[in-house]
């Protein structure tokens, strides 16, 4: 069995698991909505960098897994690193007491993610994980600037 017929064959499951990870994003800003707390907005916050870093190793893992990619893995590995530190940097704001400046960086940074992923790899990847990965990049996007409005308010 190939590859590419033993994810069509589990993309079921995936898709699920993808959609579950976006659970405590949106369990995070209910309760960030609900009470003036720094907590859930700091659980969102630390959530998302772990979720950003793991976009961030998907689309290098792609990359290095899709023989057809024929160019130099450097401006990957460089990626890749600068969202590490995006990532640092957004979390290092949160002691600082700058949730805001964490939650722009990380809306940043995912928008980014899935832009380079995208031109990246674009029509590399199975049409239903690229729908999957745009509706899923918009939402985390949303719920991002929606905290940043209660942030705001």
């Amino acid at each position: 069995m190939s590859g590419e017929t033993a994810l069509n064959s589990d993309h079921k499951l995936m898709m699920q698991l993808t959609w579950a990870g976006a659970i405590p994003l949106v369990v995070a800003l209910v309760f960030a909505w609900m009470q003036k707390s720094a907590l859930p907005t700091t659980a969102f916050v630390s959530y998302s960098a772990v979720i950003l870093a793991f976009m961030a190793g998907s689309f290098w893992g792609q990359v290095l897994l899709n023989a057809s990619i024929k160019r130099s893995y450097w401006p990957v590995i460089i990626y890749c690193a600068g969202v590490a530190l995006l990532i640092w940097a957004a979390l290092m704001l949160i002691f600082s007491g700058s949730l805001a400046w964490s939650l722009v960086l990380l809306f940043i940074g995912h928008g980014i993610n899935y832009f380079v992923e995208k031109r990246g790899l674009g029509d590399k990847q199975q049409s239903w994980y690229r729908v999957l990965r745009m509706r899923l990049s918009v939402i985390v996007c949303a719920l991002h600037f929606i905290l940043l409005l209660r942030l705001a308010g």
